[in-house]
């Protein structure tokens, strides 16, 4: 991917790279939050609160549901990564440049 040149098909790479790099995230929480809970549950939750430990179960699970749901859905309008922007800009200024002169104040 680095190597490629800056195209719509490189843009499309990067965006999955980005998808699986967030899974590697929502996994790792994933496997982690069962100790955590059982952690809490045993130092911070009184014995008979076992319903907060529920709670908290549920809300791991819809929260890693949602983060999975989110990263992988596809946008109506895929969000542009700045290199494009970037590559367009400088071709436009370049032009405006050779338009205008050399009107940096500190060439001389």
């Amino acid at each position: 991917i680095a190597d490629a040149p800056a195209s719509m098909e490189s843009g499309k790479l990067y965006q999955k790279y980005f998808a699986y790099k967030g899974f590697g995230y929502i996994f790792l929480a994933f496997i982690i939050a069962p100790t955590v809970e059982l952690f809490l549950k045993v130092t911070a939750m009184p014995w008979d609160a076992h319903w907060l430990y529920v709670l908290i179960q549920q809300l791991r699970t819809w929260a890693i549901y949602m983060a999975i749901i989110l990263r992988f859905t596809p946008l109506p309008h895929p969000q542009s990564l700045r290199v494009f922007e970037l590559t367009q800009n400088v071709s436009n200024s370049d032009d405006d440049e050779d338009a205008q002169g050399d009107t940096d104040p500190l060439a001389e």
